[in-house]
């Protein structure tokens, strides 16, 4: 069977499951339903009994924990459901600022510059772009933030980081004069994230509704919605997520996904909770991309902080993490330590502190403007999705099991 086909099979595989747990979602809500009704019943007879004893049992009896509970656990199981719901396997490429995350979608997708940029010296990248695999000409579905998730997700964590007091609830009064930014603020560059929104708000305003905005673009249109710093450009500040559709190079990689997550510290200050959503919800494999510095470099603390943050959102990480070590092919000092940091990764050498914690399926090093090289790693990587991806989904499937089992237990020792 070629890997197509598996691919196909394994997405097959997994619609059932998500028809499974629709079940059970149905099942909790329907508990969450009697509970209430068992709880409502309880007050009006507290009301009614006069005997002490009887009245300081049912007193006693607390369903409110087994409701928060069940609450918790459905919106787990939501985020379950949509990953065993997907068309794709999705690949996300994490990593932090000017590592090669974007060189390496370009040479995977055959996309350039215009539709994922990469740049030298800054983060070009402003919101989370999916390519999917697609054959005709390449277009986009651009999703922009409602009104409500805009101030919700991306201006309240300012007001609340900065400490600006109470954050504004409607457009109108963010437009307002911002709060004195030198209370209590020392993060500069955060501020100027934040001026920019509000100096740049009658520019993009438009584009947020009362419910989210969804349209259509061609290849040509697709920067001026995913680039920031670059003049002229506002549309992008308005966007939630954009979903390319493009012919990749190898189309023999079937239904497979690749998820561009902004890295840390490289545009706002959403980004840390956007890159843990994403890869905690959206993403089967994750590709972490690093590149030495060729004039002296080793595994730094944002290297162990970014992957330990990953290691927050996805439980099972060590079974779906993979590292690319980015190498300069015309660079003999920068290729040499590349291979100082595999080994370092791999253990073969005497760990430091700084990269002890990070497991890895498999690390490889690569040139990611190459698309010879580029394509042996996705191979790798797709190999080990077509092999193991059902047997992870199981495990994963497990802990949500045993949860459900406790839960059930609980709620009859409570009965």
């Amino acid at each position: 069977m070629d890997r197509t086909a598996k691919i196909n099979q394994i997405i097959d595989k997994r619609k059932p499951l998500a028809q499974k747990i629709t079940q059970v979602e149905t099942n909790l809500r329907n508990l969450t339903d009697l509970l209430y009704q068992l709880e409502e019943h309880r007050h009006q007879r507290l009301s009614k009994i006069d005997d002490s004893a009887t009245q300081e049992k049912l007193q006693n009896l607390d369903f409110s924990q087994f409701q928060n509970d069940i609450s918790k656990k459905l919106g787990a199981l939501s985020k379950l459901r949509e990953r065993f719901s997907r068309d794709t396997l999705n690949i996300g490429v994490v990593g932090r600022m000017r590592q090669g995350k974007s060189r390496l979608l370009q040479t995977l997708s055959g996309l350039t510059n215009d539709e994922i940029p990469s740049l030298p010296g800054e983060a070009c990248t402003a919101v989370r772009s999916t390519v999917y695999h697609h054959d005709g000409e390449t277009y986009a579905r651009v999703i922009f933030h409602s009104q409500h998730s805009f101030l919700k997700e991306v201006i309240h964590p300012y007001f609340r980081q900065l400490e600006l007091g109470a954050v504004p609830t409607t457009l109108d009064e963010f437009s307002r004069p911002l709060p004195n930014l030198l209370t209590g603020a020392t993060n500069r560059e955060m501020i100027e994230h934040l001026k920019k929104y509000h100096q740049d708000l009658s520019k993009y305003r438009s584009l947020l509704r009362e419910t989210p905005e969804v349209i259509h673009i061609s290849k040509t249109e697709i920067p001026q919605y995913i680039t920031q710093n670059r003049s002229g450009y506002f549309h992008h500040l308005a966007v939630k997520e954009v979903k390319i559709y493009s012919c990749f190079r190898n189309p023999d990689v079937g239904k497979i996904a690749l998820v561009d997550v902004p890295g840390l510290g490289d545009t706002k200050l959403g980004d840390e909770e956007l890159m843990l959503q994403t890869i905690g919800q959206e993403v089967d494999i994750v590709l972490f991309v690093r590149r030495p510095d060729g004039i002296g470099d080793q595994w730094q603390r944002d290297d162990t902080d970014l992957y330990d943050k990953a290691n927050q959102a996805v439980k099972d990480l060590p079974q779906r993490a993979f590292l690319l070590i980015n190498r300069i092919s015309n660079d003999v000092q920068q290729s040499d330590l590349c291979l100082t940091f595999k080994d370092k990764i791999e253990k073969k050498s005497e760990p430091s502190p700084l990269n002890k914690s990070m497991e890895f399926v498999h690390c490889e090093i690569a040139d990611c403007s190459s698309y010879e090289e580029s394509s042996q790693v996705l191979e790798r990587v797709l190999d080990y999705l077509t092999n193991k991806i059902n047997e992870i989904d199981e495990k994963y499937t497990e802990i949500y099991q045993v949860r459900l089992q406790e839960l059930q237990v609980s709620i009859q020792v409570e009965l």
